[in-house]
């Protein structure tokens, strides 16, 4: 898939920084592409001067009056609400500012309210409004964590506090790699492909004490922030999308297993795809469709099962060498060469 653009791909009213226009434009790698930015967000790795899948700058945004709100949601203690004219998108966040997204997903404008923390800009900006970018761009984006073995990418999916980040920390250092934590993007297909995201966990206190020999920083949320996580357990290129698992953890399974799997059926998968969109509550209206047939063309095209997990940490080791094993495993030395030729069929 082809990321990097071209002044063809943009709207004949905006022209994409060059490399040589001033110096506070940097670009970043992000979602498998370019994210071009006045802004410096921390936390992204700096990329080379590839031409950007998406520019980031400040402007005067306005609301038009026709404008139909499609959805909204509380950020406590702010209101964040999404509208639409068939043009573009506005995301307007009470607390931040207002961000209008291009129909294409390329573009992206802000202006702040107020003088807002810049760490809840970033946050907003690798979180909702990338999200609505990719899903102008025509992709579906989970909340969910993905870990690629050699059979390609398998997403945890489930609400907060049900062990997604522990599983795919467990499920790393099992010889996978970890493509995202908290918002996978995927591009629907005969074929599903998914993309990196953001390579960061957030483990409570006791995951990351059986994990993780290392103090981490901790986020406002009070979790301990896992990064710099080395690069060969890094998914940096797409991988197909192997498996969808639906994590159900459990006091105990009989015979003393650790985890147990079990088929879903198209529909349930799709409606499952639906409840965990990373921004399914921001886009209702004519949007929802969209989001349904998405989700629908993935649960189709990929074995969906519900993933019943002991949740107990002494456990977790062994619950994820089972599922690697299931996934093929790590493969031999540097793995990124047979994702590369299984994304290429």
């Amino acid at each position: 898939m082809r990321l990097g653009l071209t002044s063809a791909d943009w709207g004949a009213d905006f022209q994409p920084p060059s490399r040589t226009q001033s110096p506070a434009w940097v670009n970043f790698s992000v979602f498998g592409g370019c994210l071009r930015s006045e802004l410096e967000i921390p936390g992204l790795s700096h990329a080379d001067g590839s031409p950007p899948t998406w520019t980031f700058a400040r402007g005067e945004v306005r609301l038009p009056a026709d404008a139909r709100r499609i959805g909204r949601g509380p950020d406590l203690p702010c209101e964040i609400e999404l509208f639409a004219d068939g043009e573009r998108y506005w995301l307007k966040h009470s607390c931040t500012g207002t961000y209008r997204i291009s129909r294409s997903g390329r573009e992206i404008i802000f202006e702040q309210q107020g003088v807002p923390p810049s760490d809840a800009i970033c946050a907003d900006l690798t979180g909702r409004v990338l999200a609505i970018a990719m899903h102008a761009m025509g992709w579906a984006t989970l909340h969910a964590s993905a870990v690629a073995f050699r059979d390609g990418a398998v997403a945890l999916l489930a609400p907060k506090h049900h062990g997604k980040s522990t599983l795919a920390i467990a499920l790393t250092q099992a010889g996978g790699r970890l493509v995202t934590d908290d918002m996978l993007p995927v591009v629907a297909g005969a074929r599903p492909i998914v993309h990196p995201g953001i390579q960061r966990a957030r483990l409570n206190s006791d995951s990351r004490e059986r994990l993780i020999a290392d103090d981490c920083e901790r986020g406002i949320d009070g979790k301990h922030v896992v990064g710099g996580i080395p690069a060969e357990r890094l998914l940096s290129i797409e991988a197909p999308l192997a498996a969808l698992y639906f994590l159900k953890p459990v006091t105990a399974l009989p015979d003393d297993a650790v985890v147990r799997r079990t088929r879903i059926s198209t529909t349930a998968c799709a409606i499952g795809l639906v409840r965990h969109a990373k921004i399914g509550y921001l886009l209702g209206g004519s949007e929802a469709p969209v989001v349904f047939d998405r989700a629908s063309g993935i649960a189709r095209s990929v074995p969906a099962f519900e993933l019943e997990v002991v949740r107990e940490l002494s456990r977790v080791d062994e619950a994820a060498e089972l599922i690697a094993g299931w996934h093929g495993g790590a493969a031999a030395g540097e793995d990124s060469t047979s994702l590369s030729r299984a994304t290429s069929d």
